[in-house]
């Protein structure tokens, strides 16, 4: 008979075998990955990707990757611009934390800790390639990677010449890295840039799709096949961590907005987010929002790294492991303050649950469930649930604007053109979070938005005349819109620049005038300015420009060397040494001044001062030979033969073939009264070298009469008359045949002399 006591412990241990079961079967287990791949896919709007439900096939490899995947089908970006957006990706904080809130003017601060560093020191292999100039090194995404791919071999032939990519390129580059990196253990951020505007898909895909964006999107989605077909042949998908997402969505047309990067409405925040762990082979869908935030936590609980306590996203891991979980009560900030760049209000918005909530002039809410493209504004009929959202939008806002100092973003000028070119608008934000009632709405500024973004394809058109009539009809309807002076002045210079190159100098020194009256203080239109009127001929403005320049900075070596050469064109060398006097009490250790000032003292007539800087120029650089040539010349000019004659023996110790220079001590030495100089043989010498040098190889002849000059000077020095007589003929015929008359007659005066056994006597 089984005793109570065993009935009792079989049944304990059915029960803790059930219930291991049951937890076995609500959480699944994931392996580490040893390789993490983050695909970025700029401008990706989530609707339009089969696994999304789009009725058109635009996406078959990546719905072939969402089976296998968990898809969360209600992800948002924070923001609808490409270099912030990026930034909250690899931070995990929103865009009032990190700093970077606009495409122009920033660089992602090295105070703020990216994912690839955090990876990197924990000794993940890192590579980074992305497709546009916007998220490059010099806007400071290169933080923690080993190898950061920003250089483009080719651009996308576009009507805009764009420093950007192709997404073919881009993943050849890195099915290339993956292959010579595979056995490590790593993680690559690989970012495509072709559903950006404007649409031009490659053969064959531009002929599939009505929508050539969908014909972007559909050679984005081969693109990504070929990485993700890679990495199974080198047996690394299903150990890999791989998530693929979107910086920000397109609105197409909704609410008046083409492209993006002035609303904040739902389907240009809502992006694709996929991830599979490693080791996950099924299909999970979430409906919970989430955000592009979560992404830098969740790698780093895949790889048990500690997420630091600043990050503002969330783990989303337990979406892979636990059935049925769910984060209640999210709030997901997004935020565009491009409208501030018109002076009106920014946009701040917040999503909760299926609520979106923005914050303008006219504050509006929105059902996104019910309503995804936000056509109902809500706000009358929930009064409470605005006031509610607003409240947690502030408070947000207060605790992001506690990191500010820690992080923070720094202008950079440097690369305006190229984000004009990628079709953002320049000018400066204001990134104020303080919410003024009585500026404009973003709403009614929308159609300035967009004429702006017509005028700044007239220029990537570089048709300057018509872009430059936009804008001052722009200008004419909003005289109080900083960015579109700002534009108007870089288009008065970039069309002189055209005019200069046409040597049209007047149109070009007008178009300048006219840059200079919207910005009168700017220093490159008038250094620009300065050297059209030096090509114009019109030296005098030249002057009076580069004086104006020196007005505003003061003392600059730049314009007194300008100054300088303008001078000395003028043939004003007092002048030009004046100048150069002063860039070398700014610069004494310059060479270059040096130089200058040599052959200017020597142009001058000042040849003390001539001597005393070719010396210094020789001492620190013996093989100048210039240098020598005005030594020389300025010790003949003040009677110190002696000196020009050691000053060329020294320079044909390092240019022992110098012809000149043979020439110039033979004659020396043969011609000079003062028997301190006088050297008939080793005159001859030099003289005698001289000619060899010069003669020609076949015939040994030489046909230069001055170097034939010289040697019969130096022969008749040595009483060698005979052979005086013939040089000195011979050099007469020369001239003759050369039409050298006057130099013919003085060799003949010297002739007669050789004749009468005579030598000749300086």
């Amino acid at each position: 008979m089984v005793s109570k006591r065993f009935i009792s412990i079989s049944a304990l241990i059915i029960i803790l075998i059930i219930l291991s079961g049951v937890i076995w079967l609500t959480r699944r287990s994931i392996s580490q990955p040893s390789n993490i791949i983050l695909i970025s896919i700029d401008t990706i709007r989530a609707d339009h990707l089969g696994c999304y439900g789009y009725k058109h096939q635009t996406t078959p490899n990546i719905d072939t990757f969402a089976d296998n995947s968990v898809l969360f089908q209600n992800c948002f970006s924070n923001i609808p611009l490409t270099l912030p957006s990026h930034a909250s990706l690899l931070t995990g904080v929103i865009p009032p934390t990190h700093g970077a809130r606009d495409n122009f003017g920033i660089v992602l601060s090295d105070s703020v800790l990216t994912l690839p560093e955090i990876l990197q020191e924990n000794e993940y292999a890192t590579y980074g390639i992305v497709s546009a100039s916007v998220v490059n090194r010099e806007h400071g995404f290169s933080q923690g990677f080993d190898v950061f791919d920003d250089e483009f071999e080719s651009t996308i032939g576009k009507a805009k010449m764009t420093p950007e990519r192709p997404g073919e390129e881009t993943v050849t580059h890195a099915i290339k890295w993956l292959e010579k990196n595979q056995h490590k253990k790593k993680f690559m951020f690989i970012h495509f840039y072709d559903p950006h505007d404007d649409y031009t898909p490659p053969s064959p895909y531009d002929t599939q799709f009505e929508n050539p964006y969908d014909g972007e999107i559909a050679f984005v989605d081969h693109c990504i096949g070929r990485f993700i077909d890679k990495l199974k042949s080198l047996d690394l998908y299903d150990d890999s961590l791989v998530i693929l997402t979107g910086d920000h969505g397109e609105l197409l047309g909704e609410h008046g907005e083409p492209t993006h990067g002035f609303y904040i409405y739902h389907n240009v925040l809502r992006v694709p987010l996929m991830i599979k762990p490693a080791g996950h082979k099924r299909s999970i869908k979430v409906k919970d929002n989430t955000t592009l935030i979560d992404i830098m936590p969740t790698i780093l609980a895949q790889t048990g790294i500690d997420i630091p306590s600043h990050v503002q996203g969330l783990n989303l891991s337990d979406y892979f492991t636990v059935r049925n979980y769910h984060i209640a009560d999210r709030f997901i900030f997004n935020e565009c303050l491009t409208a501030t760049k018109y002076s009106s209000n920014g946009l701040l918005g917040i999503i909760n649950d299926q609520w979106h909530y923005i914050q303008s002039t006219r504050p509006e809410l929105y059902n996104i469930i019910e309503d995804p493209e936000e056509l109902d504004n809500l706000i009358d009929k929930h009064p409470k649930r605005a006031s509610f959202m607003q409240s947690h939008l502030s408070e947000i806002l207060n605790d992001a604007v506690l990191d500010k100092d820690k992080f923070s973003a720094t202008a950079d000028h440097g690369s305006f053109k190229a984000l004009e070119s990628l079709g953002y608008v320049s000018g400066t934000i204001d990134a104020e979070i303080t919410f003024k009632p009585t500026q404009e709405d973003p709403k009614d500024l929308l159609s300035i938005h967009l004429e702006i973004l017509d005028a700044q394809k007239l220029i990537h058109k570089k048709e300057f005349e018509k872009s430059i009539q936009a804008y001052n009809q722009i200008i004419e309807k909003r005289p109080d819109i900083p960015a579109a002076y700002q534009v108007l002045a870089e288009l008065y210079l970039r069309f002189a620049k055209v005019k200069t190159d046409m040597k049209s100098y007047d149109e070009a020194a007008g178009l300048l005038r006219k840059r200079l009256d919207l910005q009168p203080d700017d220093i490159t239109t008038l250094k620009y300015l300065s050297q059209t009127y030096d090509h114009a001929g019109d030296y005098s403005k030249a002057i009076d420009t580069i004086n104006a320049i020196l007005k505003l900075t003061g003392p600059d070596p730049e314009a007194y060397l300008r100054l300088a050469e303008i001078y000395s064109k003028l043939k004003s060398y007092d002048k030009a040494v004046e100048m150069l006097e002063k860039r070398s009490a700014l610069i004494p250790d310059d060479i270059n001044t040096l130089k200058l000032l040599a052959n200017f003292y020597s142009l001058a007539g000042n040849y003390h001062k001539a001597i005393k800087s070719a010396t210094i120029i020789l001492e620190l650089k013996p093989d100048e030979a210039r240098f020598y040539e005005i030594l020389y010349e300025s010790y003949i000019k003040l009677g110190f033969y002696d000196k020009a004659a050691d000053t060329l023996k020294r320079k044909l110790q390092i240019f022992p073939n110098d012809v000149g220079s043979l020439n110039n001590l033979g004659w020396h030495l043969a011609t000079h009264k003062d028997p301190k100089v006088y050297d008939p043989q080793s005159a001859l010498m030099y003289a005698q070298k001289a000619v060899a040098l010069a003669s020609d190889k076949v015939t040994s002849k030489c046909n230069n009469p001055g170097l034939l000059d010289t040697l019969a000077a130096a022969q008749a020095a040595n009483g060698q008359f005979d052979a005086a007589i013939e040089n000195a003929a011979r050099a007469v015929k020369l001239c003759q045949e050369k039409n050298l008359d006057s130099m013919a007659v003085r060799i003949q005066s010297r002739l007669d002399l050789y004749k009468e056994h005579k030598t000749y006597r300086e």
